[in-house]
């Protein structure tokens, strides 16, 4: 049986001041192990080596003399099981008694319980015994485990080698333990490499095609999963669809936020700044913080969520006025080489004008090919100005004026035919020129004072959440509550603050995984009426890195790992490395147009 021994230990002959070691003779390998107790360093007149504890003389004794105790118990709890040779010490017995229980969150114990079921489960196999012991786990073993996970089971390279690692570490706290050692660590040959894989992410039409696309609402269970959901069935549902676009557009429009922050995003993790509403929150995979600031559009998404009882009918008119100019936008937007274009108010754009059918006229900018849609009646009133001989718009002589004749008729399908032919003939008069400078006039003045008021809107609607959130920080009954109806409130009411999370138990961790999963299944039902395959919550991310880096070659390293929330730059290094790199893509183009150049 290993004995220990507290030593005190000087790193020079010269010196007088030394550290207090641990002295463990390995009699299984003939081998004696030095390990440091990381207490300060002590003169050695203040220690007693015969009953290995500091003397009194020196004011902190009892600190060291109680470390020293702690160290030697936890030893002997350790060394108990001493007693059950080594030819039958199971490493189900370790991880189940060792392991287990002193796991700081659920994910690790449940991680270690799958693996330690792999484990068995092969051995089962391969010995005909679930128990497995030390003494069969050598390299072979490792090696027809790896082999078994890949044929047997199916499971892809890099999660066998996940699953791997977590086997080493269970070798590897054996030793330290002193549970059981092996010379040398049967895993000291085995290679776990992680392979990089493609990345898939979303462009920014396939983003615009998520915020305005109609959606409907499907039967999530039974035999009919998956179909339609009429208006008048009486299936009740947690989350609509329409909640699902939500929580992804709010995952992407905040930096691409993880699953697992957005649902575990409380109301008091939303902080007043001046006249700024952010983010503040530990993330639950890193436990690093991050400090967003909320935009308008994630603030319109948190908008339907709000509590009831927070919420006054002057705001609702407000809220719903924007969101009936964004459904506007997305008409506009789903309908086929009518994408709408507002910013329209550079004076150097040209707009034609083209016929579209006797009540509108289409506008579009000729270097995009996006329109914008006007009444045919403004159009009237701008050809009632040009057909009077005095007017501020055309100040020249007429020899024929082509619109005399509507002010003596009244036949409105002639009218329509008529403008429609000069406009497709594309008539070069000098009255139509001016219809053209009039509309075109009309049009970005009309658009400029739209856009200054929708502006106005959104600010008038931002300066009112931010008193909302004032008051639902200070309301003890909705503070603590989650902004988004994935997880209930019930459920984690012993989780009083960020930290509390990774201390979950095991039914909360089956929640959260529950939910998370429950999300993903609905947004692939989500891609599929759009025509997104494959629509995950963890694409947000993906796709919001992807848009950021490609709208902007110079970005800072520093900045995008900032921006995603990421511990350390290596990971962000190493994250982007499968995103397209616009700065390549334009460093490689110019070389290429560089040859097969005439040279003047």
């Amino acid at each position: 049986m290993n004995k220990i021994k507290i030593v005190w230990k000087s790193n020079s002959p010269d010196k007088k001041q030394g550290y207090l070691r641990v002295s463990e003779r390995l009699t299984d390998i003939g081998k004696t192990k030095i390990t440091s107790l990381k207490l300060p360093p002590i003169h050695k007149r203040h220690w007693d080596e015969t009953k290995q504890r500091v003397k009194h003389t020196l004011t902190d004794y009892q600190f060291y003399n109680d470390e020293i105790e702690k160290y030697i118990n936890k030893y002997s709890i350790v060394k108990r099981t001493d007693f059950i040779s080594d030819e039958k010490k199971s490493l189900v017995f370790f991880v189940e008694t060792k392991l287990l229980p002193n796991c700081k969150s659920v994910g690790t114990s449940q991680k270690y319980k799958n693996i330690l079921f792999l484990v068995k489960l092969f051995n089962k196999t391969k010995f005909n015994k679930e128990d497995v012991l030390f003494k069969d786990i050598n390299e072979d073993y490792i090696n027809e485990w790896i082999v078994w996970l890949k044929k047997d089971r199916g499971i892809v390279d890099n999660s066998i080698s996940y699953k791997t690692k977590t086997f080493k570490s269970f070798i590897s706290k054996s030793i330290n333990q002193r549970y059981y050692i092996y010379y040398p660590n049967p895993f000291n040959n085995i290679k776990t490499t992680i392979r990089r894989v493609d990345v898939d992410f979303l462009d920014e039409d396939q983003i615009n095609t998520i915020l305005y696309s109609e959606l409907y609402d499907v039967i999530k269970s039974g035999k009919n999963k998956g179909k339609k959901r009429e208006l008048d069935s009486r299936y009740s549902q947690l989350l609509s669809i329409n909640d699902v676009r939500n929580f992804f557009l709010f995952q992407f429009f905040n930096h691409g936020l993880r699953v697992s922050d957005l649902m575990t995003l409380r109301w008091n993790n939303l902080n007043i700044n001046g006249d700024e509403i952010r983010i503040k929150k530990i993330m639950l995979k890193t436990k690093h913080p991050i400090n967003i600031l909320l935009y308008e559009k994630p603030l319109q998404i948190i908008f339907n969520y709000l509590p009831e009882k927070f919420i006054s009918n002057e705001l609702k008119e407000t809220y719903e006025y924007i969101r009936k100019i964004n459904y506007q936008y997305g008409l506009f937007f789903i309908e086929k080489n009518k994408k709408v274009d507002y910013n329209l108010l550079n004076n150097n754009v040209k707009i034609k004008i083209s016929y579209v059918d006797e009540n509108y006229i289409k506008f579009f900018k000729q270097n995009d090919g996006k329109n914008i849609i006007t009444s045919l009646k403004e159009c009237d009133i701008i050809i009632k100005h040009l057909t009077h001989k005095k007017t501020d718009v055309y100040d020249g002589s007429y020899s024929v004026n082509p619109f005399r004749k509507f002010e003596k008729s009244m036949d409105e399908v002639n009218k329509s035919n008529y403008i429609k032919n000069m406009l497709l003939e594309d008539v070069e008069l000098n009255y139509l020129k001016n219809l053209r400078n009039l509309v075109e006039d009309r049009v970005n003045k009309k658009i400029e004072l739209r856009l200054n008021s929708i502006d106005n809107l959104h600010k008038n609607l931002y300066s009112k959440m931010i008193g909302i959130v004032k008051e639902i920080l200070m309301d003890d009954e909705y503070s603590n509550n989650f902004i988004f109806p994935l997880l209930e409130d019930k459920d984690f009411l012993d989780i009083k603050n960020e930290k509390m999370f990774e201390k979950m138990n095991e039914y909360q961790y089956n929640k959260l995984s529950g939910r998370r999963s429950y999300y993903n299944q609905l947004l692939k039902i989500m891609g599929k009426q759009i025509g997104i395959p494959n629509l995950t919550s963890h694409k947000s991310r993906h796709s919001y890195t992807s848009i950021l880096i490609k709208n902007n070659k110079d970005i800072n390293l520093y900045d995008l790992s900032v921006s995603l929330g990421h511990q350390h730059i290596s990971t962000t290094q190493s994250y982007i490395q499968s995103f397209i790199n616009t700065r390549i893509d334009d460093m490689g183009k110019r070389l290429s147009d560089s040859f097969g150049k005439i040279k003047k």
